[in-house]
């Protein structure tokens, strides 16, 4: 019943899935000094303690700072997260595995299977994969930009209520751009 598997996973079914899944990828890399930090969601109401010594290689940091995890992290892996989107703002290599909004190619890696996953961990860890500079700057532009409403409704300010009051009426170029954007195919 999470969000994140239901809403947004078309092949991770489970987080026991996540796990085997990340820990499998890692043991095709046969690279004995590789290990996996996971961290169990801070609002998820109970531990997957079955998991916690499950694989020799996986860690659980669910005391750490999550910012912190992802500074010293070599690679990412998120179905589809705000972590996700952090690593990108901290332009670390991230994998997603789900349907993410952050899911561009050159952006991240996407593996929508176990053979793409372990492909796009080889990738970063072996080969070493970045994202595209170019297109990580224009994207977090574009989220700043134009996606996103100015200041927190909580401290709205100047910018805001404008902001605010044109993405519900649908006048901001966000609104324009997707009222006006064409199939893929070209047809109308």
């Amino acid at each position: 019943d999470d969000t994140q598997i239901v809403c947004h996973s078309p092949w991770i079914e489970s987080m026991e899935m996540l796990f085997d899944c990340v820990m499998q990828a890692v043991d095709a890399l046969t690279d004995p000094d590789l290990h996996v930090v996971f961290k169990e969601h801070p609002s998820w109401p109970g531990h997957f303690d079955e998991l916690y010594s499950r694989h020799d290689r996986a860690l659980f940091a669910n005391g750490n700072s999550t910012p912190e995890l992802i500074e010293k992290c070599t690679a990412l892996v998120t179905i589809n997260s705000t972590v996700g989107l952090e690593g990108v703002l901290l332009d670390k290599p991230v994998i997603v595995l789900g349907k993410a909004c952050y899911a561009i190619p050159d952006l991240v890696q996407v593996a929508t299977g176990q053979r793409e996953l372990t492909i796009s961990l080889k990738a970063v860890i072996r080969d070493g994969w970045l994202p595209d500079g170019a297109l990580r700057t224009a994207y977090l532009r574009f989220l700043n930009e134009v996606y996103c409403i100015p200041e927190k409704w909580s401290e709205a300010a100047d910018r805001h209520f404008p902001a605010a009051a044109g993405r519900i009426l649908g006048t901001d170029t966000y609104s324009h751009a997707i009222a006006n954007r064409q199939p893929a195919d070209g047809s109308a």
